[in-house]
């Protein structure tokens, strides 16, 4: 099975961006976030793999609605301040995956 078979098959969907531009995959993954919120009542969960702080505003947004924000970020990367009190959770990414992926690193490989 694809993988991207088996993201969409847990409900996980994957957005692809054309422009490779940061505000373009920003405003994607904002413009997903609000449009799952307006289809899903509370309680719901969004969990948003990033520590890029742009996204603090929304996430405090939609947990002040009543959802349910998770952040997972690799235990080697730096969260701010502000990005962990804007989610409910922090999440690192090996609790997640089961391991962490350094940069360059494949998520596929293991470090035996």
């Amino acid at each position: 099975m694809r993988l991207t078979e088996a993201y969409h098959r847990t409900g996980v969907n994957l957005v692809h961006v054309p422009n490779g531009r940061k505000d373009a995959i920003d405003k994607a993954i904002l413009v997903d976030m609000f449009l799952f919120a307006l289809d899903h009542r509370r309680p719901a969960t969004i969990l948003l793999i990033s520590r890029d702080i742009d996204f603090a505003p929304a996430l405090h947004t939609l947990r002040h609605q009543g959802y349910t924000m998770i952040v997972v970020s690799p235990s080697w990367v730096k969260v701010s301040s502000t990005m962990r009190n804007a989610g409910n959770y922090l999440w690192n990414w090996s609790s997640v995956w089961g391991k962490d992926c350094a940069p360059g690193q494949n998520s596929n490989t293991s470090s035996n």
